[in-house]
C-alpha cells in the first residue's frame, strides 16, 4: 500500500468519531428533557357498582363502587351527606389510601319503601392531582320505586353581600313538624350548598308537604343551635309536586339577654360578658359582702363585655353580687374575690398629633371611669392662637370625651387639657395634656350624591361600606330621596339600604320562633369609586 493510500484510509476512519459526536450529544439532550406528559386535569368516574346506582328493592347493608382510576376519600365526615339521615355514620373503606373501589357499609336498619341518596360532595378525588368527582350521588330505594321530585332554590345573607358557603338545607315532613323540631331532630331530607355556591337542590323527594329550613350548621349535627348557627326558613309548608323556586334568607338571631360568669382581673376590676341587643337601658348594681357598694362600669371597645370597677378596699374573703338590668330584666352573678394587684391608675389616650376629617368629632379615650369633666379647663386655639368655641360631651359607657367644633381647610388646632379637667372614679386627676389637630383641603376629599327611586317603604337607612363591608358613613331617610355625602375619604364604596320596618334606626334581625324575617336589605351591585376633588352622582333604582 502506498503512503498516499494509507493516509487516505486512516483519514476516512478518523472522521467517523467526529460525525458520531453530535448524534450522541443530541440523544443525551433529548433524554434530559423528558417531562412526564401533560398534567392530569380529569376527575375520576364511576364505572360500575354493586348494587347498581338507582337500584330498587335494596336489601343489603353494603355497596361497592368501582372507578376508572385510583381514587382517595377526603373529609368524608364533612362532605358525605345521606338523605334521609342515618343515626350512625356510614363506614367507607378504604380511607387514607388509594384504591380503584370503595365499600360503603350501613349499621342502621333502613326504612321500608324509602329512597336514600348518598351525596359525596367533593370527597372523591383522583390519587395523583386530587381532581374531585364533583356532585357524584348514589341513589337506591328499599321499595319498588325511586322518588324523583326535587326542591330547588337559592340562599342569600340577610345583611352581608356575601352568602355563607357550606349551608345545610333541610326538609321536615309537615305532619310531624312542630316549632321545636329543628332544635331536637334531624331532617328527613337534606343537602348542602357546597357544590352549588348559593343555590341548593334536594333530589329524590317523595310527594307531600314539608317545612323548608336552612342552617349554617357549625356543629355539623343537622340540628339548629341558635348560639352558633345562622338560620333561614320558609314561613309556610311547601307542597310537592309543585314547580317553584324558593329563596331563603340566612340570618343570625339576636340571642336572649344573658350575663356571663364574671372574672376578677385585678383588686379593683372585674370583667363579664353580656348578650344584649343594645345598652340603652343598661344598669349595673353591686352588693359587696351583702351591702350595696358604689361601683362603676364601662364597655370594652369592640367586645360584648363589661368592665366593672370596684372601690379601693382591702380584700379579705370578700364576695360580690352583681345585678345587671337590661330593659327591666335583672340577671345576677356572684363572685368570690381574692387579693390581687390594683389595676393601673388614670391614663388618657390623646395622640400628640391627629389628622381630622371635616365630618369627624375628636375623641379622648380614658382607661378608668370618668367621674367629672370640667370643660372650662380645656382650651382650643387655631394656629394663630385665636381661641375657638367648641362643644363637648362625656360618653360614660364608652368612657370617652367627645369634642365638636367648626373646622376650616388646611388649618391646625391646638387642644390643651389643663390639670384637673378630668377626674376618675378613684379621685385621680390629669396633668397637662396637649395635642395638635390638623385638617386637609376639601380638594383632598370627594363628594358622593345619591338619588333613590322606587323605595319599597319609608323609613330606610343608607350606609356606605368599604370593600370589607365595614360601615363608614350613614344617613337616615324618613321621606327624602336625595342625599349628599360630602368630604368623604377617597376610596371605593358599597351602598347598602336597610328598610327600617320597626323604626329603631338600625337593622333588626329575624326570629324563627316569632316567624319574623329580618328587615330587608338592598345592595347596589356596583362599587362607587369616589376620588379626591371629584363629585360622583349616582341614581339608584331600589326596585331593581
Amino acid at each position: 500500500m502506498t503512503l498516499n493510500r494509507m493516509f487516505m484510509f486512516k483519514s476516512k476512519y478518523w472522521l467517523i468519531p467526529l460525525l458520531l459526536i453530535p448524534i450522541i450529544l443530541t440523544n443525551c439532550a433529548k433524554r434530559g428533557t423528558i417531562t412526564g406528559g401533560p398534567k392530569d386535569t380529569l376527575a375520576p368516574v364511576m364505572t360500575s357498582s354493586v348494587p347498581k346506582n338507582f337500584e330498587t328493592n335494596f336489601k343489603g347493608n353494603s355497596i361497592k363502587i368501582n372507578f376508572n382510576e385510583y381514587i382517595k376519600i377526603k373529609d368524608a365526615n364533612k362532605q358525605v351527606i345521606v338523605s334521609p339521615p342515618l343515626k350512625n355514620n356510614l363506614k367507607i373503606v378504604p380511607q387514607g389510601g388509594a384504591s380503584k373501589d370503595i365499600t360503603i357499609s350501613f349499621s342502621d336498619t333502613l326504612q321500608a319503601n324509602t329512597t336514600y341518596s348518598i351525596n359525596f360532595g367533593q370527597s372523591i378525588v383522583d390519587n395523583n392531582e386530587e381532581n374531585p368527582y364533583t356532585a357524584f350521588k348514589y341513589v337506591f330505594s328499599t321499595g319498588d320505586a325511586i322518588d324523583s321530585l326535587q326542591v330547588k332554590g337559592g340562599l342569600s345573607d340577610a345583611l352581608s353581600n356575601v352568602t355563607d358557603k357550606n349551608v345545610t338545607v333541610m326538609l321536615y315532613p309537615a305532619e310531624t313538624f312542630t316549632d321545636s323540631t329543628i332544635y331536637k331532630q334531624t331532617p328527613y331530607y337534606l343537602t348542602n350548598t357546597l357544590e352549588y355556591g348559593s343555590e341548593f337542590e334536594i333530589g329524590n323527594v317523595k310527594e307531600g308537604a314539608y317545612y323548608l329550613v336552612a342552617v349554617k350548621d357549625e356543629n355539623k349535627n343537622n340540628i339548629f343551635d341558635p348560639n352558633q348557627d345562622k338560620i333561614a326558613f320558609n314561613p309556610k309548608p311547601i307542597q310537592l309536586p309543585k314547580d317553584s323556586l324558593y329563596t331563603l334568607t340566612l340570618f343570625k338571631e339576636q340571642l336572649e339577654y344573658a350575663v356571663k360568669r364574671p372574672v376578677q382581673l385585678a383588686n379593683n376590676k372585674v370583667n363579664f360578658g353580656v348578650v344584649a341587643s343594645d345598652y340603652n337601658d343598661f344598669k349595673v348594681e353591686t352588693e359587696l359582702n351583702g351591702e350595696k357598694s358604689e361601683t362603676r362600669f364601662t364597655k370594652i371597645v369592640d367586645k360584648d363585655s363589661i368592665q366593672l370597677w370596684l372601690p379601693k378596699i382591702d380584700i379579705k374573703n370578700d364576695s360580690i353580687q352583681i345585678n345587671v338590668s337590661n330593659k327591666g330584666i335583672v340577671k345576677t352573678q356572684k363572685l368570690k374575690l381574692k387579693s390581687m394587684k390594683t389595676a393601673d391608675t388614670l391614663q388618657i389616650n390623646i395622640p400628640k398629633s391627629n389628622s381630622l376629617n371635616f365630618r369627624d368629632s375628636f375623641k379622648i379615650q380614658v382607661n378608668t371611669p370618668i367621674e367629672k369633666f370640667d370643660a372650662t379647663k380645656v382650651v382650643l386655639t387655631k394656629k394663630d392662637s385665636t381661641a375657638l368655641a367648641f362643644t363637648s360631651s362625656v360618653k360614660k359607657l364608652e368612657n370617652q370625651i367627645v369634642f365638636d367644633f367648626e373646622k376650616e381647610e388646611n388649618q391646625a388646632y391646638n387642644l390643651t387639657v389643663l390639670p384637673g379637667a378630668i377626674s376618675d372614679f378613684y379621685g385621680f386627676k390629669n396633668d397637662t395634656l396637649q395635642t395638635t389637630l390638623t385638617t386637609k383641603q376639601y380638594s383632598d376629599y370627594g363628594n358622593l350624591i345619591l338619588s333613590f327611586t322606587n323605595p319599597e317603604s319609608f323609613p330606610f337607612i343608607i350606609q356606605l361600606l368599604d370593600e370589607k363591608e365595614k360601615m363608614v358613613y350613614e344617613a337616615y331617610s324618613e321621606n327624602k330621596l336625595s342625599f349628599e355625602f360630602n368630604a368623604i375619604d377617597p376610596k371605593k364604596y358599597m351602598v347598602r339600604v336597610i328598610y327600617d320596618t320597626d323604626k329603631n334606626k338600625e337593622w333588626t334581625t329575624g326570629s324563627y320562633l316569632e316567624k319574623r324575617q329580618p328587615e330587608k336589605v338592598f345592595y347596589f351591585p356596583a362599587l362607587l369609586d369616589v376620588r379626591a376633588n371629584w363629585d360622583v352622582n349616582q341614581t339608584i333604582n331600589l326596585a331593581e
